[in-house]
């Protein structure tokens, strides 16, 4: 099909869009206006949407197994990267047909150049049929980046890809290397790390400071 496009390596491993408006089989299912990915049995393959400013954010997004006729399903994770430090904001398996919708995360406080990204790797080692679909949006409220509307009609502009508002690398698409360890992070949800690391209200910074102060002196209650 010459309108489905995209970045593929060894053993599977690709980024795929379909810039027309019907679905099609590849094998899988590739929906209309559709971004999807498919690891391979040692890469971890991640689509990453880098901060181009620093603000507020609402961030919300959506997996599904899209080729759930055989294979194991996959392992996924929705993170926040600074840096080093990795954020997890939802993990977890699909298998199956049913679409798991990510979020939305309200309030999430990022600096430019921070990564929102979505991981999806083998799970157990297994590869087969783990075509996934993949969509994302990031919003701060004046502005929306929308990953299948900015990247679908023109995968192929760019790795990384620009995004609508005509800042540049900002859509990235990439792997690492998978360990079969699971996709837990340093910083796991819901951890006063974690919630002092997102937020951007200096108020709450210091209190979850405080926080985390009184936990690191006296450790946990009960």
């Amino acid at each position: 099909h010459d309108f489905v496009q995209g970045w593929s390596g060894d053993d599977a491993l690709s980024v795929v869009a379909n810039a027309s408006g019907q679905s099609v089989r590849i094998p899988g299912n590739l929906r209309a206006h559709g971004v999807a990915v498919h690891p391979s049995p040692r890469r971890r393959v991640i689509i990453g949407w880098r901060s181009p400013v620093s603000g507020v954010f609402r961030i919300a997004g959506a997996v599904q197994h899209a080729h759930p006729e055989c294979g194991n399903g996959v392992s996924w994770a929705l993170e926040v990267r600074r840096g080093a430090a990795r954020q997890s904001l939802a993990v977890g398996t699909a298998q199956g047909s049913r679409e798991l919708r990510l979020g939305p995360f309200e309030g999430v406080g990022l600096t430019a150049g921070d990564v929102v990204a979505v991981v999806v790797a083998p799970r157990d080692g297994n590869h087969a049929c783990d075509l996934t679909a993949v969509d994302l949006e990031v919003g701060d409220g004046a502005r929306r980046w929308n990953l299948a509307e900015e990247v679908s009609p023109s995968i192929l502009a760019g790795n990384p890809h620009p995004d609508a508002l005509g800042h540049p690398a900002v859509w990235h698409f990439f792997s690492e290397a998978d360990h079969g360890a699971g996709l837990g992070t340093v910083l796991p949800a819901g951890s006063l790390l974690a919630e002092w690391q997102s937020t951007a209200d200096p108020a709450r910074r210091r209190d979850v400071a405080a926080r985390l102060q009184r936990l690191l002196g006296n450790g946990p209650a009960g």
